[in-house]
């Protein structure tokens, strides 16, 4: 969820947060400073020899997906897939110097739809456009694979065990996290693809968290907190990224989310106001 082309206007958020084209540039950039470090830190005791990214949708942030949107962009969708591309393939090409093999699976967002729901084929949505040109760009790069999914969800063999990947929209929430859809959802797994799938990562929601006894793993976002989680449902988080260990005979092992912006700390003027006002 790096919804490119979103623009947050610090002033309409109590200053808990802000987010526009500058600021995706600077938390990938952190996000690959990070991976760096992890592998110059583990390199020689875990041999950790391959990166796997699950892009999980919502690339791109789109133009109409809900009434006033225009109102909070800052790019264009056509820029907003451009841009996109262009960060993220030189973000990857920067990690490829350092680790020996890095493989890429996405699967799309609604974001990425360039109108109504139903209004357009499935595959015309912008983030299918992002994958497949990412895809181009990285083509003779030897130690790099990418594989695009052509359904909404992809399901993916590491080592002994299978992940689902899936966007997360399809569970609808309230005021939060839809936890007792994503976990009913993640039981009936078994029965809809007739095998075991031990994992399920999802995006969506923006917050980071484990369900089903951390069988789901929900990823945050590049944005944070948004002036519709902030001010109608009283929720922020940083900006992050989850990260886990994974070996191909034990499974998930040492998860964290990196932080991809410092904590906000709001600071009186002189009259004792905390917030923007005129």
């Amino acid at each position: 969820d790096a919804h490119v082309g979103e623009y947050l206007d610090p002033s309409l958020v109590q200053g808990l947060n802000s987010y526009n084209s500058d600021s995706y540039k600077r938390r990938v950039q952190r996000w690959v400073n990070k991976m760096i470090l992890f592998r110059e830190q583990d390199k020689n005791s875990l041999g950790l020899n391959k990166l796997v990214i699950h892009h999980l949708g919502d690339q791109v942030t789109g133009e109409s997906i809900y009434k006033g949107q225009a109102f909070y962009l800052d790019l264009n969708l056509t820029e907003q897939l451009f841009m996109s591309v262009e960060v993220e393939s030189n973000a990857i090409l920067a990690l490829a110097q350092v680790y020996p093999s890095i493989e890429i699976y996405g699967v799309v967002g609604n974001h990425g739809r360039p109108g109504l729901y139903g209004a357009n084929h499935r595959k015309t949505n912008f983030d299918y456009l992002f994958y497949r040109s990412l895809k181009q760009t990285l083509l003779n790069q030897k130690n790099i694979s990418v594989y695009v999914s052509e359904s909404p969800s992809m399901v993916v063999q590491h080592g002994n065990f299978t992940f689902l990947l899936n966007h997360g929209d399809a569970a609808k929430g309230w005021m939060g996290i839809p936890f007792y859809g994503l976990e009913r959802m993640f039981r009936r797994l078994p029965n809809l693809y007739n095998m075991i799938v031990h994992y399920e990562l999802v995006g969506h929601h923006h917050q980071p968290a484990n369900i089903g006894d951390s069988k789901v793993l929900l990823n945050g976002s590049l944005v944070g907190g948004s002036e519709l989680s902030i001010n109608r449902m009283g929720l922020t988080n940083l900006p992050s990224q989850k990260l886990f260990y994974f070996d191909k005979k034990h499974g998930l092992n040492r998860e964290t989310n990196l932080h991809l912006k410092d904590p906000i700390q709001l600071k009186p003027d002189e009259n004792g106001i905390f917030t923007k006002w005129v």
